[in-house]
């Protein structure tokens, strides 16, 4: 079992299980049920966050996630920002997963180095802290073991995350985790975070 501050997040049945495969939204909403009820029963707790199998959703998804008791979703990666979306149970709040900076992508099927992902992380991260001035954007980072887990890599990737988090950044940085914004957001009053 993970320690109790791991987040955890629901991801569907298995990775090869893609939800286009469900042509129907009761079937759909049946994975929900039993993922949710799998998580439940095994972490004591359900999930806030589900981000699908290959981040594929059909045109149901977050009204079924809504009503399932989800707080948001991260299967949206069209903003740098958090914001609303509206379902047929009230609101769910986005939070992306990162695309550009997702070490799968990257490196396995662009090929794309270490160095080159870490210097794509660092540079987007000084980006973002220069945004920051004009409103909050969130700088996402997906690190998979399976590939940077390598010796090799993890170089560079030290290099990369003591770079971004030296002392001169940090009074601007929020270092969080995707529950941690959703559960802030949460709190702010209506029109802070933008709604679709």
């Amino acid at each position: 079992m993970l320690p109790r501050h791991t987040p955890i997040i629901a991801h569907g049945r298995t990775n090869a299980e893609n939800l286009h495969d469900f042509r129907w939204e009761a079937d759909e909403a049946r994975l929900i049920r039993e993922v949710t009820d799998t998580f439940t029963r095994n972490e004591g707790k359900p999930p806030k966050d589900r981000l699908s199998g290959g981040s594929y959703e059909n045109s149901w998804a977050v009204d079924l996630l809504k009503a399932a008791g989800y707080q948001y979703i991260s299967d949206w990666p069209c903003d740098n920002r958090p914001f609303w979306m509206r379902t047929r149970s009230g609101p769910i709040l986005s939070v992306r997963y990162p695309v550009e900076l997702n070490d799968s992508p990257q490196i396995i099927h662009c090929q794309h180095s270490a160095r080159e992902f870490c210097d794509m992380l660092a540079d987007q991260f000084e980006e973002m802290v220069e945004q920051s001035a004009r409103h909050s954007p969130v700088c996402n980072i997906s690190i998979h073991p399976h590939t940077f887990g390598y010796p090799f890599r993890k170089w560079p990737l030290r290099e990369a995350l003591e770079h971004c988090f030296q002392n001169n950044f940090m009074d601007r940085v929020w270092k969080c985790r995707a529950g941690e914004i959703a559960d802030f957001c949460g709190t702010l009053a209506p029109g802070i975070i933008p709604r679709g």
